[in-house]
């Protein structure tokens, strides 16, 4: 299947700071300091070792949620917030960019010392706008991708939006918000992320009956 990829932007910050002070005590200059001598008969205390924590271990098998190994994979990634394993499985696309204010977003504006046309590197997101988010941006966009949950896992149809390229899968996320509840497409191909989408804040729910999906491939819930 074709997918056509649109943009949805996120951000993350942190910050803190401390300090103190305080006078040193002031000796009496007519005392003198008291000297207290170890007794003779003291004798010093073992102090029992600790032991030492056998390691954790930090994998294992990927659990298999729909017996295709390369997309459980990436399930696993979502399911256990891992961005770190989701990292390595991202397909980014090189696309013209254009001097000219685009509109919507796309195609991808210019860097100051590209020349129109020049082949740019991103994401493709589509949602209230269309754009191409760059490798080092899009890598701090997915911490907060991961962050989300797990809505389910389906085929994607000829309805699913298209990236320029052919998906094969769909994950959709959901995030909660003041009143309603956001969802989110991520496109699998050849188990490699190649686009984002959303729908202004469309729940799950809305995305499935939107772009037609059949029935998941996985539900965290087991519906």
């Amino acid at each position: 299947m074709r997918y056509a990829f649109v943009l949805v932007p996120l951000a993350a910050l942190l910050a803190a700071a401390c300090g103190g002070n305080g006078s040193p005590p002031t000796l009496s200059p007519t005392l003198s300091p008291a000297v207290v001598l170890p007794s003779p008969t003291a004798e010093p205390t073992a102090t029992a070792a600790t032991p030492t924590p056998a390691p954790k271990e930090v994998d294992g098998p990927i659990p298999l949620r729909t017996g295709i190994a390369e997309l459980d994979v990436i399930i696993h990634g979502f399911v256990e917030h891992d961005t770190k394993r989701l990292l390595p499985l991202l397909r980014y696309q090189a696309l013209p960019c254009t001097t000219e204010p685009p509109e919507l977003g796309w195609p991808p504006l210019c860097q100051p010392n590209q020349e129109d046309g020049t082949p740019t590197e991103g994401m493709p997101l589509i949602g209230c706008h269309i754009g191409l988010i760059r490798p080092h941006e899009f890598e701090m966009r997915l911490i907060g991708l991961v962050e989300q949950d797990l809505y389910g896992v389906y085929e994607a149809t000829p309805g699913t939006p298209e990236f320029r390229t052919s998906g094969e899968y769909v994950v959709l996320l959901s995030m909660p918000l003041s009143n309603v509840t956001a969802g989110t497409g991520v496109v699998i191909e050849d188990g490699q992320i190649v686009g984002v989408f959303s729908g202004c804040v469309a729940s799950p729910e809305e995305l499935v009956e939107t772009h037609s999906f059949g029935e998941p491939l996985f539900r965290p819930d087991g519906q």
